[in-house]
């Protein structure tokens, strides 16, 4: 994969994380990871083609991309607490 590619992938990684309301650097504070180690990890690995990586963070953070590029919109707070059952305590649901 040529460098022209790989740039093209990124740019719609960034596109994909944009549509959920996030940048790089909102997702990496999101999922707990240094941004600059999200940085080096998309730089090396995202939209390669290679093996994936034998670090256990970087084949974390690409197996979190993935997630947000390959699945649709996560369901919001509302959504969550409707599908939970009801709590038995006095003041209602915990949500």
């Amino acid at each position: 994969m040529n460098s022209e590619e790989r740039a093209s992938a990124i740019f719609e990684l960034r596109g994909e994380l944009l549509k959920k309301g996030l940048t790089l650097q909102a997702f990496a504070r999101k999922e707990g990871f240094d941004i600059r180690t999200v940085f080096a990890v998309i730089q090396r690995y995202w939209g390669t083609g290679e093996n994936p990586p034998r670090g256990i963070i970087a084949q974390a953070i690409l197996e979190r991309l993935r997630a947000y590029v390959e699945h649709p919109e996560p369901p919001s707070e509302q959504e969550e607490c409707e599908n939970q059952p009801v709590s038995l305590v006095e003041n209602g649901p915990y949500c």
